[in-house]
C-alpha cells in the first residue's frame, strides 16, 4: 500500500441509554474485556498510523488509564472529548491540536460499539478511501423494509438489492472530511446527519462509495445484542 498518514477515529462518548444499564456500553465487558478494547486492539494491529478517541469528558482519565495504557495501546495519539452527540463528538476530535499538527491524507471513523470489526473491514475502508474520497462498509440488507405513511401504514416496498445497511469504519479524505464538518457547522442544519456519510452527503458534492462490510460487524445497542456480539468475539484474543 503506497505510504500514507492514516487517522483513525474511535468514538466511544455515548451514553448507551438503550441498553438500559447503568454501565456506559463502551464499558461493558464482552467476555471479560471491555467493549471498546476490541476494536481498539484491532485498529491497533492495523495499518493505520494514529488512533484518537473521543469519550465523555469525565472519563478521559479513566480510559487512559484503564483502557489505553493497561491493554498496551500504543498508537493512541490523544483522547479528545465527546460532544452531546455523533458529530460535535467527530468535529471534536478532527479539530483536536495533535491532529493539526499533523497531515493526514485520510480519516477513518469507527464505532467502539461495533467490537467485532475486522482488519479485512479497515484495510478495505483505506483503500476504497483512497480511492473514491468517501467510502462506507456496508452489506445487502437480509430483511425486506417498508417505508410507512404518516399513519404508520406501509406505503413503499424498496427493492430489497437495492437496501444496504450502513457500518463502520468510514473512510474519507481527512480535508474533505474537516471542511464538510467545518461546513455543517458553520451552517448549523443538523437534520437528516446520522452518520459521517450523511455529512459529506449534505455539504459536499462527493458520492459516498459502498463496499466491503461483514455481517458480523454489528453495532451493540440493546441489550439483545449482547449474547451475539460475545459469541463473535470468542476468536479474538486480547
Amino acid at each position: 500500500m503506497q505510504s500514507i498518514k492514516t487517522l483513525a477515529i474511535i468514538l466511544a462518548a455515548g451514553s448507551g441509554s438503550r441498553m438500559q444499564m447503568e454501565v456506559p456500553k463502551q464499558y461493558l465487558h464482552l467476555n471479560g474485556i471491555p467493549m471498546m478494547v476490541y476494536s481498539l486492539k484491532t485498529f491497533e494491529e492495523s495499518c493505520v498510523d494514529d488512533i484518537a478517541v473521543a469519550v465523555p469528558e469525565d472519563d478521559i482519565e479513566y480510559v487512559d488509564k484503564n483502557i489505553i495504557k493497561k491493554y498496551g495501546i500504543s498508537k493512541v495519539l490523544y483522547i479528545s472529548k465527546g460532544g452531546k452527540s455523533r458529530y460535535e463528538s467527530v468535529y471534536n476530535a478532527l479539530l483536536h491540536p495533535a491532529v493539526l499538527k499533523k497531515k493526514y491524507d485520510l480519516v477513518l471513523i469507527h464505532d467502539a460499539a461495533r467490537p467485532a470489526v475486522s482488519k479485512n473491514i479497515i484495510e478495505n475502508s483505506i483503500k476504497g478511501g483512497l480511492k473514491f474520497k468517501a467510502y462506507v462498509p456496508a452489506v445487502l440488507s437480509k430483511d425486506t423494509v417498508k417505508i410507512a405513511d404518516e399513519n404508520g401504514f406501509s406505503r413503499l416496498t424498496p427493492d430489497r438489492k437495492d437496501i444496504y445497511c450502513i457500518q463502520t469504519p468510514q473512510a474519507f479524505s481527512y480535508e474533505l472530511c474537516k471542511n464538510a464538518y467545518r461546513k455543517l457547522f458553520e451552517a448549523g442544519d443538523f437534520r437528516g446527519v446520522t452518520d459521517d456519510a450523511a455529512v459529506i452527503e449534505k455539504m459536499t458534492d462527493i458520492k459516498v462509495k459502498l463496499g466491503y462490510g461483514e455481517y458480523t460487524n454489528i453495532k451493540v445497542t440493546t441489550s439483545e445484542d449482547v449474547e451475539i456480539i460475545e459469541m463473535f468475539l470468542k476468536k479474538y484474543i486480547i
